[in-house]
């Protein structure tokens, strides 16, 4: 058991009850719509390619400074032969790097120092051990610090994938479908801040919260920009709001090239009390 099992469950309830739980349950009603759309070489296969979110163990409990939940955003799961429901997710998503150690490849590498330099002072023993060895620990940081990998959940922008390897062949119309099963998941994870690894998501994502019949994302304004583009936006629903960073893909050092404006946009939110010291 861990803190957030009754989190897993309403995540499972809400996929159940959209028609979007792999493999037996899956029924989307989007589903012929995105499989048209990339032709057949490579079919979504009825739910047996869809993988829903991962959901660290460790999300939601308070960190220095109290409650935060981080949620990173990623693309697609990257390979077909991946699929199944949230407990599956968790399960192989650590017994792949936390159990195992395996190395984080460029992707995950990103996502680990994003994860690790939003967390401020609890993030940092992962920022120096776990991302430079470029791969987890797999023991429980000293000085009462968080293992990082554990401490976020990760959706991605499709849940179903359309390729047998990590190249995402992932089409506008699959893009902005899954998008609106994302912005109601939202709901249900409560983030504080989520993170976009892939800045085309900007759009596609005010776009359906928009779609699903919410108030449009803005941007926040003084805070800072990069390469001249807004990258962050405050999002509010029903009873809570969060805030939304756009950043660029950590593969081929996209994110690198950003870092110092990340850096920037991380202190503004800081002096904010928005992500922890």
């Amino acid at each position: 058991m861990t803190a957030n099992d009754d989190l897993l469950k309403k995540l499972t309830n809400w996929a159940r009850a959209r028609k979007i739980l792999p493999p037996h349950e899956f029924k989307c009603p989007k589903y012929e719509e995105c499989n048209l759309s990339h032709g057949d070489r490579y079919p979504l296969d009825h739910g047996n390619t869809c993988l829903m979110s991962y959901v660290g163990p460790e999300y939601g409990l308070p960190v220095p400074g109290g409650k935060f939940r981080l949620v990173i955003v990623g693309q697609d799961h990257g390979c077909t032969d991946l699929h199944g429901d949230y407990a599956d997710c968790r399960e192989g998503r650590e017994e792949y790097y936390y159990r195992n150690r395996k190395r984080f490849n460029q992707h995950y590498r990103g996502v680990i120092k994003t994860a690790a330099a939003i967390l401020g002072e609890t993030g940092q023993y992962c920022l120096k051990e776990c991302w430079n060895d470029r791969k987890c620990a797999g023991a429980k940081p000293p000085g009462g610090r968080r293992c990082v990998l554990l401490s976020f959940a990760q959706p991605n922008l499709v849940k179903c994938v359309s390729a047998p390897d990590m190249t995402s062949l992932a089409t506008p119309i699959m893009y902005g479908n899954c998008s609106r099963h994302l912005v109601h998941e939202l709901d249900v994870l409560t983030p504080s801040l989520v993170v976009f690894h892939g800045s085309g998501a900007q759009g596609l994502f005010c776009d359906a919260v928009e779609n699903e019949g919410g108030k449009r994302p803005t941007p926040v304004e003084g805070s800072p920009t990069s390469w001249g583009r807004e990258i962050l936006f405050r999002v509010l629903r029903d009873d809570f709001k969060y805030y939304v960073l756009f950043l660029y893909h950590p593969s081929r050092g996209w994110l690198a090239k950003q870092w110092s404006e990340v850096e920037l946009a991380l202190k503004w939110l800081r002096a904010k009390g928005a992500i922890p010291a």
